[in-house]
């Protein structure tokens, strides 16, 4: 946890087990299958969070906030994207567990200094030149610029500054480019606690929030401030909306699959069953059932196969003689007389 992903992890991470379409037709959320809940200690879904944010706005902060971590007042600038994992209980459900996958973005990473690589007869050939494109590589930092933060994303959390208006500006920016497949958003003023410093007035911000509104997110404004706590419970509780919309669309999907099965099952039973050559192999294979009401035409059908099968004779002058047969046929089947008299009285055995 709080390890940063590389490149390649990071896409990987956005892969889900299973989707449920959000607003717009993208995935934007994920119900992991029964086996997976076992392992993952029952949680039942998965939201991705990701909080963006000018420099030492407070977002390394938050991040740290929201992991019961306690506030640290130095200020470090955040090296490159910090992902961390939540296990987090909606408000009314107390048996229901979301992992919350919390992304702590920086626009710009900082290249790490390069390990020390072994050169001249050590490392030659195609094994230097690997070694050398290995190492470049490694100094590259993980950041906006080289993944796709909001994939996946059912939230972002834009953090303000509420002592420097150039936040703000930043924040309107990120608004202007946040995409549509992102529904919910809170626009965070954070350094509450520096009113004597504030540049950004709540009118500012709740304007921010109706251009949101009007790009199609569900926006909401909320002060915090890190130093004491302030505003965290009120997060929390803003967390609850893309929960309620992630539940809304796995169940309406979940809906929609149980009438699409009751439909094709109620398409199944308005079928007839009452064919005659649907009949035939319950007498085949000795099985005992109880005889449909069949159609004349039907009746004539069936009898004529039953004459092939124990070879009745066409008139009556022989059967005695074939009565043996007809014994042993109806040996196997129970519903059926031992004995019959003449051709009419063994098809009279199917009439209703």
């Amino acid at each position: 946890m709080g390890q940063p992903p590389s490149k390649e992890e990071a896409s990987s991470q956005d892969s889900p087990t299973a989707t449920a379409t959000g607003t717009g037709g993208a995935p934007a959320h994920t119900l992991l299958s029964k086996p997976l809940q076992q392992r993952l200690q029952h949680i039942h879904f998965n939201m991705k969070v990701v909080i963006r944010g000018d420099t030492a706005v407070g977002k390394t902060q938050l991040f740290r906030r929201l992991q019961n971590l306690p506030f640290d007042p130095k200020h470090i600038p955040t090296p490159q994207i910090q992902c961390a994992t939540i296990d987090w209980t909606p408000a009314g459900e107390p048996d229901t567990v979301v992992k919350v996958e919390v992304w702590d973005v920086v626009d710009h990473g900082q290249r790490r200094a390069p390990p020390c690589v072994v050169t001249g007869s050590g490392l030659q050939g195609k094994a230097g030149r690997d070694a050398l494109a290995a190492a470049e590589a490694s100094t590259w930092a993980t950041d906006a610029e080289s993944v796709d933060v909001y994939r996946n994303a059912v939230a972002a959390i834009l953090v303000v500054d509420l002592t420097r208006i150039a936040t703000l500006q930043y924040a309107e920016r990120c608004a202007r480019n946040l995409p549509a497949t992102v529904p919910h958003v809170a626009v965070v003023g954070n350094f509450f606690d520096e009113q004597n410093r504030r540049a950004v007035h709540s009118d500012e911000l709740m304007a921010l929030t109706a251009t949101l509104k009007a790009l199609g997110h569900q926006a909401c404004y909320l002060s915090s401030s890190m130093s004491n706590g302030y505003g965290l419970h009120r997060l929390s509780e803003y967390l609850n909306l893309p929960f309620l919309r992630l539940k809304q669309d796995v169940l309406t999907t979940q809906l929609q699959e149980t009438q699409r099965r009751f439909e094709e099952l109620a398409r199944k039973m308005d079928q007839p069953t009452d064919a005659a050559e649907d009949y035939i192999p319950y007498l085949t294979d000795g099985k005992s059932t109880v005889v449909p009401t069949h159609s004349t035409a039907h009746l004539l059908s069936l009898n004529a196969r039953l004459k092939a099968q124990v070879e009745l004779p066409e008139d009556d002058s022989d059967c005695n003689s074939q009565s043996e047969r007809a014994a042993d046929f109806g040996q196997k089947n129970d519903s059926f007389p031992t004995h019959c008299t003449t051709t009419s009285d063994f098809a009279s055995t199917f009439q209703v």
